[in-house]
């Protein structure tokens, strides 16, 4: 991996240990609107943008204006639990930060989220200014699984994607890194990988730290 110029990373699940206090919000939703909700449900819904996820939820929920609530009182339980709490950071995601800052290799973002969030959270945690860029859901047409935000990542960093590793825990982030041509690598949260992404995940590792030990070993540096 001496060629990769530059990391594009995932944010949720993958930088913070969010998935966990999403899907807490989902199913306090859940319980609250007698909806035909579980975890397997939200495991679908990781890595969509807010408007694929709306798709997902037309099949538990027919109408439109109940659907609608529900999605929106998830939100609201969600921004609680983070505004109340602090947002945990995934083990050695600062240490990846400061070895790619030591050694020039150019950092962005891609994340389903939406940007007023996405932003929030990331400075909540001096996070945001130590990326290039931070494309997020609501500046694409097409969500994950479309390789749009991972094109549009790398066409801001001035990066071709064979010059790129995308970092992601979801599958749907893992296609869309795919098919846009970087090298995508999956660090599951709480997804267990498929053996679809056994095939399409250049390597999986169990964590952050995991993977920057073989990329250092990659690059024979430290």
């Amino acid at each position: 991996m001496n060629h990769i110029q530059s990391i594009i990373f995932d944010m949720d699940g993958l930088m913070l240990d969010t998935e966990k206090l999403s899907m807490q919000s989902w199913m306090i939703a859940a319980e609250k609107f007698k909806v035909e909700f579980n975890k397997d449900v939200f495991l679908r819904m990781i890595g969509l943008n807010s408007k694929d996820i709306k798709t997902v939820l037309r099949k538990y929920i027919k109408n439109e204006n109940q659907r609608e609530a529900f999605y929106n009182c998830a939100w609201i339980n969600y921004h609680k639990i983070i505004t109340d709490n602090p947002i945990p950071v995934k083990p050695g995601l600062n240490e990846l930060l400061d070895f790619l800052e030591r050694h020039k290799i150019s950092k962005a973002i891609a994340t389903s989220s939406k940007s007023n969030m996405a932003e929030r959270n990331l400075k909540s945690l001096g996070l945001y200014d130590r990326f290039t860029s931070v494309v997020t859901g609501d500046q694409i047409e097409h969500g994950k699984p479309d390789p749009e935000i991972y094109l549009k990542a790398v066409n801001k960093l001035g990066a071709s994607p064979e010059q790129c590793v995308a970092l992601e825990d979801s599958e749907n982030g893992i296609r869309a890194a795919n098919a846009a041509g970087t090298y995508a690598i999956m660090i599951p949260d709480l997804v267990v990988p498929s053996v679809e992404m056994h095939k399409l995940a250049y390597k999986i590792f169990d964590s952050i730290n995991e993977f920057l030990v073989f990329f250092k070993t990659c690059r024979k540096i430290n």
